[in-house]
């Protein structure tokens, strides 16, 4: 599954809350694997996926 996230999975430039944290977990366990796909810097998209456990890609230039 693919997420962006700021305004989807958080606000803009907020950390990974709980809420996040638990859906990764809970969608990892289902056995499904996941990506963070951003068109933020590598300095935001980075702890955001570290705190996660999610693979990410940054400066993804969507919607291209």
């Amino acid at each position: 599954m693919i997420f962006d996230i700021d305004n989807t999975l958080v606000m803009h430039g907020a950390p990974a809350d709980e809420r996040a944290r638990e859906l990764f977990c809970r969608l990892e366990g289902l056995g499904l694997k996941t990506c963070l796909l951003s068109n933020n810097k590598e300095r935001r998209v980075k702890p955001f996926a570290d705190a996660v456990g999610s693979p990410y890609i940054f400066k993804a230039d969507k919607p291209r």
